[in-house]
């Protein structure tokens, strides 16, 4: 091999590094397949996807770098370079210039990516209606699932129904939460903390309970509000240990002793005189 070429892992064939994209993790080696291989790569995925989004993601993954929404939303902002890349089977080389202009950037390999595959395959009606009338239709698949996730983690200790009131700023804390997750910090943290003492979950001292010790009181409070649907007759145990009796006694004692009423059991047949 001579200095200034490198062999390609897919065609099998020695070409001028030129023709290869720089590692992005290590920037004195080179990507593993040059850039007209890659190319067919990305041509095979479309023509069996018809998808550009499901094409990126296959070609990404088998050269080990990862996807992230922050690069895929880049290269999605400006339609008309985006088609034009498309057209030549360059929606990689749009990504990968993304990721190398990224200065703060740092992976290890595709594991790292925050978007699957799942995300590109078109959701169900039922599902994305639901989203869009919880949170409205200026998310992506993937927002919509760390939206709900952020929501179920708020409410999951939270025993009563909400009120209307209550789910909604809940949500708008779950929205300031998301901004917060990409970046966008400006003013957020005082807006979710205002929030958070408004739905009086402001308190971040250590609780001494333990998980054992709330589940059990959670338990209690669902008995508490829930009638026993095995007794039919309410009745039927009431009293057991004769508890309201001994209390109905003492009760009408002093009742005849402060207010001189004369309220007296009935006296037993078989002791009248």
């Amino acid at each position: 091999m001579k200095d200034g070429e490198k062999f390609c892992s897919c065609c099998e064939q020695l070409k001028p590094k030129s023709k290869f994209f720089p590692s992005l993790t290590d920037h004195t080696k080179s990507l593993p397949y040059c850039k007209e291989c890659i190319q067919k790569k990305y041509k095979s995925a479309f023509f069996n996807t018809k998808s550009d989004d499901i094409a990126l993601w296959a070609v990404c993954m088998e050269l080990n770098i990862p996807l992230f929404q922050k690069h895929y939303d880049n290269i999605h902002e400006d339609e008309d370079v985006f088609e034009n890349a498309s057209k030549e089977s360059n929606v990689f080389e749009l990504y990968y210039t993304s990721l190398k202009n990224d200065k703060e950037l740092y992976f290890k390999g595709n594991y790292d990516s925050d978007m699957e595959l799942g995300y590109f395959k078109e959701m169900p009606a039922v599902e994305r209606d639901e989203w869009i009338k919880n949170w409205g239709d200026n998310y992506t698949e993937a927002q919509y699932r760390k939206l709900d996730e952020y929501f179920n983690n708020y409410t999951s200790d939270i025993i009563d129904d909400m009120s209307v009131g209550m789910i909604l700023r809940y949500r708008d804390l779950c929205k300031l939460e998301l901004k917060k997750f990409e970046g966008n910090e400006k003013g957020v943290t005082d807006e979710i903390l205002k929030l958070m003492k408004l739905l009086k979950i402001d308190n971040f001292q250590e609780t001494l309970k333990s998980n054992s010790q709330i589940a059990y009181e959670k338990a209690i409070a669902m008995i508490e509000y829930t009638k026993p649907a095995e007794y039919e007759d309410l009745r039927k145990y009431a009293d057991l240990c004769q508890y309201e009796k001994d209390r109905d006694e003492m009760m009408r004692c002093l009742q005849n002793a402060i207010a001189g009423t004369r309220d007296y059991p009935d006296v037993p047949r078989d002791e009248r005189g």
